[in-house]
């Protein structure tokens, strides 16, 4: 990307989210947190001559891609790094070069002429005299009274001659090792890669952190810091389609209970039966009422939990009032909590068995948010390829002095304007109050306002944080206008002509808000027939009349747009990808991916029914919410992505009748 064009973390802070990057500072401040860009971050690993493209950090593999059959540390797909010598050894020890080198130095040790014999039997003479130095130094009785052992060359030959390959690699330095691994060059490389975020407020917690060293007036800014940061149980951690009433219950049947504390494994029963929902719900509800409370006291317990554990929900034994009790934990309220606490891994000291020695690592478990720097590099320079034009000529939208003639636009000035009060803005507009709260016209009985809030969530999710800023402020617009047509067609009984419908509507309702007319022609071809082209290419693989026919309504639409008689490639691929994301992150909102506020009945935070689920890939990254369109060789997504309790967990029924309980102790 251009040094003109930013992405939002880059350009500024959210102002409404002012509190939470306070709360964030404060945790630096007091040592939980450490900036990653404070921080060390060097992967190796073994690449071959058969790779083509640069390496890239993967958010499925398991076990940070390491194929050496060692154990790891996590059990969570993680990608450890560390300075950048320690990741050079981390590589050469994968790629096997330590012990190809020692064998090559073996070789020429046995090979060494009379002379260099005699150098040798002195230095191992040496070396025995000071082994026998240190044995007497410290007092061992039966070396004083003997005499340091004294080779013969006779023995030295029929040695292994592993003590001289050490010393002759020590003589001959650093580069002769180097210039020997170039003798593999053509079958394994050794790489250390930088590895960075594009976000930057990213941090990694400390596990050496320990919040009773704080003095008083630390530890009361530390424990404010943390429940500002703590997240809404459904926030955290949705229910699915089929459960999005059933919170309502759970939650009057725990204040029935009179449950003021943990609520324990033996509980869920009790409550699922109080509530009449399924034990399956109850036990995600309470695991994730546990889990925001553990939040807000020891965040570091959790996240050690998280990386050791691959299941979603878990039986912890934490002490509550001397008494060890068994206490649900949510492992998805974990990943989201991190996630928007901009917390992306973990500064950890662990023993490497592949290195034989303590080492101190960076671990990153967040990998959607990590990659290496020339990863970035290429990603910017895709990004500017791709939109860039695009984002140029939108560039005049969000500068100078806004005096708007509606609330939404002065909204829109916001890059980080939240997706409901953006559309509570939209149904400010004269006349869309009610349209944005009619029937969307699905059988999952959305209305419009929550269909489109949704959208504008799975634009926050996927799209949003790599965008250039110029872009954020016209794809919310088309969010927000593309499907003001349904309620009326709906209502109309003309649903299969609702496109035809939605853009007479958004011209209505972008007029009303003041927009230009050649970005409001503009727009209104992205809400019509370029989401209907993008659907046919993308999803239906509709080939090669589709793409001409979305290249020709590009074009049309650019020229007009810009008042010139020709248009560029990268403007006509901006206004395309412009297209396939509204397709996206429309299409996702029928899938369970996608997490709905319902604004009308019913309380907390639901994923969508997964009617789409077959288009869009099985999503890998923290809270499985990113929405991607499946491509060959993808893995479809699972109807039921809602977090699942371990056998472990739903075994746990022991009875207790106990009702006020402390915050615990916990232990590990």
């Amino acid at each position: 990307m251009s040094e003109e064009l930013q992405t939002r973390t880059e350009h500024s802070r959210s102002l409404e989210d002012a509190e939470r990057f306070r709360a964030i500072d404060t945790l630096k401040e007091v040592g939980l947190l450490i900036p990653v860009a404070d921080l060390d971050t060097f992967h190796g690993r073994v690449g071959t001559a058969e790779e083509v493209a640069e390496w890239a950090v993967d958010p499925s593999f398991a076990n940070g891609s390491n194929d050496s059959g060692n154990s790891n540390v996590n059990s969570r797909p993680t990608l450890y790094t560390g300075d950048k010598k320690t990741a050079q050894d981390f590589a050469d020890e994968r790629a096997g070069f330590p012990q190809l080198y020692h064998s090559s130095l073996l070789k020429k040790v046995r090979a060494y002429t009379p002379e260099e014999n005699i150098g040798r039997l002195e230095r191992q003479n040496a070396f025995m005299k000071k082994l026998w130095d240190e044995d007497v130094a410290t007092g061992d009785k039966t070396a004083a009274d003997s005499s340091p052992t004294v080779w013969t060359m006779e023995q030295l030959l029929e040695s292994n001659s592993h003590v001289e390959a050490k010393h002759l690699r020590e003589a001959l330095g650093e580069q002769a090792y180097e210039d020997f691994k170039q003798q593999y060059a053509d079958q394994r490389r050794a790489e250390v890669h930088e590895i960075v975020t594009a976000d930057t407020d990213a941090t990694v917690l400390d596990f050496s952190f320990d919040e009773t060293k704080l003095d008083d007036e630390a530890r009361a800014k530390y424990q404010k810091a943390l429940k500002v940061l703590a997240l809404p149980i459904t926030e955290g951690s949705p229910v699915s389609f089929n459960d999005r009433d059933k919170v309502q219950p759970f939650v009057a049947a725990v204040q029935q209970a009179k449950k003021t504390g943990y609520l324990l494994s033996s509980d869920v029963t009790e409550l699922a039966a109080a509530a009449n929902v399924d034990e399956s719900v109850a036990l995600q509800l309470a695991s994730a009422f546990n889990t925001r409370h553990i939040a807000q006291v020891r965040p570091s317990y959790l996240v050690s939990e998280l990386i050791k554990r691959p299941t979603d929900i878990f039986a912890a034994s934490l002490e509550i009032d001397g008494e060890k009790q068994d206490v649900p934990i949510n492992l998805e309220y974990v990943q989201r909590f991190l996630r928007e606490a901009h917390i992306v891994g973990v500064k950890q000291t662990i023993s490497s068995a592949t290195l034989n020695r303590g080492i101190t690592s960076v671990s990153f478990f967040d990998l959607e948010k990590t990659i290496t720097h020339k990863g970035l590099e290429a990603e910017r320079k895709d990004t500017w390829q791709r939109l860039g034009g695009m984002a140029t000529a939108f560039s005049q939208f969000n500068q100078g002095e806004v005096q708007p003639k509606q609330p939404l636009m002065h909204l829109l000035t916001d890059v980080y304007a939240k997706p409901d009060k953006l559309v509570a803005a939209a149904k400010e507009v004269e006349g869309y109050d009610a349209i944005f709260e009619g029937d969307a016209g699905n059988w999952e009985g959305f209305t419009l306002a929550e269909h489109t809030e949704t959208v504008l969530r799975n634009f926050d999710e996927s799209f949003a944080e790599n965008l250039p800023v110029e872009l954020i402020a016209p794809m919310r617009l088309a969010i927000l206008s593309h499907d003001v047509g349904k309620p009326i067609a709906a209502a109309q009984g003309e649903k299969h002509k609702q496109m035809e419908y939605n853009v007479i509507q958004a011209d209505d309702f972008l007029g009303k808000l003041g927009i230009d007319d050649k970005l409001k022609d503009l727009l209104l071809a992205v809400i019509g027939k370029g989401e209907e082209l993008a659907f046919q290419i993308e999803v239906r693989g509709a080939g090669e009349p589709a793409k001409t026919a979305m290249k020709e309504l590009a074009t049309k639409t650019l020229k007009q747009f810009y008042g010139s008689e020709s248009v560029t490639q990268e403007q006509i691929t901006g206004f395309t990808e412009m297209c396939k994301m509204l397709q996206v992150c429309d299409g996702g909102a029928y899938t369970s991916m996608a997490i709905t506020r319902p604004t009308a009945n019913g309380s907390g935070r639901y994923r969508n029914a997964p009617s789409f689920n077959n288009s869009f890939a099985q999503p890998v990254g923290f809270g499985k919410r990113t929405i991607r369109l499946r491509e060959e060789g993808d893995r479809a997504a699972e109807p039921d992505l809602t977090p699942k309790g371990s056998a472990e967990a739903s075994r746990l029924r022991i009875n207790h009748a106990g009702a006020g309980r402390k915050a615990p102790k916990l232990t590990s």
